[in-house]
């Protein structure tokens, strides 16, 4: 029997059908070509770009597994492995056969994203042509999908290789749904099931497909019975919404297993955050905000950058603009559910596949993320094509429209191509974000800017962006000790001291900071200063020996031999195999005269120690 195929279907159901002929294949050549075409020319300098210092290491370049390659090893491990807080093993194999083909040719491994992405961009188009038989408005969501800024993040970053990946799978699976829907049968049932769950387990952000295929049954497949929407061409016979939900189970019985093994790793790995570091109210008002955000960066994508911080409060006002804008836009789409039902279906596809990553569940410190727009922007893009097709019926004026979309779609793939450089590197990556996200207080991104600089020989570099982070937020404590790092690594010692003595006075049981400042007065000579500090800390914690070591140090410096003898005589009642303490030890009791004393601790150093030369000679030197 021969297949049926998606036919032009009614204007009422799924918009006006194209002027050129469906089957035109001059067309859909020409235009895959220029989709292929505009993507490779907006991402054209990823292949020479270096791996960046976030994620990057983890998934890749320090990742001991993965630089085994493909190996049966690296499969296992990738299969059990809930590293990174996440289980998704094919996003591992992926990295893995990359370092199997290339190895750690960073540009290599950042053009396998961009050919998964010039994947996705054809396979969506061919199915969204393939499900409403319109060529056009398939190759405008195709286009908006291939060049639009928001999705950088996701091609460009070699740690968002799931993005890509899952995506990939993601077509693969309203692929198969669509030749499902020619013909139901188990045969053509089980490629959804597959695509699905490899696609879960390149990402879990997939868990609402299911929902999204029963918009699609919706428009344009009009598969449900006593809806207005007509059967498409090629379905065969309308259902039940009931009967198309328990088509389905099987599906939603893959998302929540994906779901929970998703869950519990990320709680395992401390990924969740707890209600009472980000409130469930602060966590909806977050959700509520973010959806327009999106919105907005959708159609106006300025200021992008790789981390937006979660909010400790957001403004009332915010969120009451922020929902009515939600309430009239979702009343707006469902009222167009009959007349245009495709801006219903865009919309809630926007909606709904943006739930699992809205911030309600929250994972990691991020407001929202560039990244997540990858999938759910397609709803967008559906809604306006189709909507404007069957809102609008003037042929000028849809010519008209098509040109201004062609002008915005070059607009979109320059900005793209710009965003782009900032991905070349680490400190271009984090300078650029800084500077693009100033307006929310990123002080986080300073932070990691000035701790990759230091960390690679670029300390004096490093000192401007620390105080950058400490300007915009002053409480923030591993930004001031991070600066007293790099002042100490730059030899401006007297100002760490200073900066250590704002950080005590911010957080004064801050025992690690008491002995770093201990230790640099030592050096500076502010030996009573020192010896104060020492003090304190062995007070907030008495029962710490190596403290009491240090502390003894400074006072055997300072000739203070009694008291350092009494903070050593302590130090091995709580240690007794602390060799170095036992040896100090002795000697200060050997500066005090007090020779028999000595002698025995020094000979339960060679106890300890056949081989120590100091103590052999100390006992040679007083004769014992």
């Amino acid at each position: 029997m021969a297949k049926k195929r998606f036919k032009p279907a009614p204007a009422a159901n799924r918009g006006s059908s194209d002027s050129t002929p469906a089957d035109h294949r001059v067309w859909l050549i020409a235009i895959a070509v220029a989709l292929a075409g505009v993507t490779i020319a907006a991402y054209t300098p990823v292949w020479q770009f270096a791996f960046v210092a976030l994620d990057d290491p983890q998934y890749v370049y320090a990742n001991a597994n993965i630089a085994k390659g493909l190996t049966a090893d690296s499969i296992a491990w990738a299969l059990k492995t809930g590293h990174e807080a996440n289980w998704h093993p094919l996003t591992w194999m992926s990295h893995a056969l990359d370092i199997s083909l290339f190895g750690l040719n960073s540009g290599m491994h950042h053009l396998v994203g961009l050919l998964f992405h010039v994947a996705n961009t054809l396979l969506l188009f061919a199915v969204l042509r393939r499900f409403t038989a319109s060529i056009w408005p398939s190759a405008f969501v195709a286009a908006l999908f291939a060049v639009h800024p928001l999705h950088v993040e996701s091609v460009a970053w070699v740690a968002e290789r799931k993005d890509v990946l899952s995506s990939f799978f993601f077509m693969l699976t309203l692929g198969a749904y669509a030749r499902y829907v020619e013909q139901p049968s188990a045969r053509r049932y089980w490629p959804i099931a597959a695509c699905l769950a490899l696609g879960l387990m390149a990402k879990a952000m997939l868990v609402t497909v299911p929902l999204v295929l029963l918009l699609l049954d919706y428009w344009p497949l009009g598969r449900i019975a006593g809806w207005s929407i007509a059967p498409g061409p090629s379905v065969r016979a309308q259902r039940s919404l009931s009967a198309l939900f328990v088509e389905k189970l099987p599906l939603f019985a893959i998302v929540a297993a994906s779901s929970a093994i998703t869950f519990a790793v990320q709680r395992a790995g401390g990924a969740v955050k707890t209600l009472e570091s980000f409130p469930l109210p602060l966590r909806v008002q977050n959700a509520i905000v973010s959806y327009v955000d999106y919105l907005k960066a959708t159609a106006w994508p300025v200021d992008m950058g790789v981390f937006y911080p979660f909010p400790p409060a957001i403004p009332a006002a915010a969120v009451a603009i922020s929902a009515g804008i939600l309430l009239i836009l979702t009343v707006g789409a469902a009222l167009c559910a009959r007349r245009a039902p495709a801006v219903a279906v865009g919309w809630f596809w926007f909606i709904g596949m943006l739930v699992p990553v809205i911030g309600l569940v929250q994972i990691g410190g991020q407001a929202r993320a560039d990244r997540y727009m990858y999938l759910p922007m397609i709803g967008i893009g559906i809604a306006v094509a189709w909507g404007f097709l069957t809102l609008v019926k003037s042929v000028p004026i849809r010519q008209i429209a098509g040109a201004l979309a062609v002008l915005v779609m070059a607009s979109y793939a320059y900005v793209a191509n710009v965003q782009v450089q900032y991905w070349r590197d680490t400190v271009a990556l984090w300078s650029h974000t800084g500077k693009a996200t100033d307006h929310v207080n990123n002080f986080g991104v300073y932070f990691g800017l000035a701790e990759y600089l230091r960390a690679n020989g670029r300390a004096q570099e490093s000192i401007p962006v620390y105080e950058k982070s400490i300007a915009r937020n002053s409480a923030y404590l591993d930004s001031r000790l991070g600066l007293v790092r790099a002042l100490v690594e730059t030899r401006q010692n007297d100002r760490a001291i200073t900066e250590l003595q704002s950080v005590i006075a911010i957080q004064p049981a801050g025992i690690e900071t008491r002995m770093s400042l201990a230790l640099l007065l030592g050096e500076a000579g502010r030996t009573a200063e020192s010896i104060a500090q020492f003090s304190e800390a062995v007070r907030l914690s008495p029962d710490d020996p190596a403290i009491r070591n240090d502390y003894a140090h400074a006072l055997a410096q300072n000739r203070q031999f009694a008291e350092a003898a009494q903070q050593w005589e302590d130090v091995i009642k709580r240690a007794p195999a602390m060799t170095e303490a036992r040896l100090n030890l002795a000697i200060a009791l050997l500066q005090m005269g007090r020779l028999d004393d000595a002698a025995k601790h020094l000979r339960e150093v060679l106890r300890q120690d056949p081989a120590n030369e100091t103590a052999k000679k100390a006992l040679a030197a007083i004769g014992r």
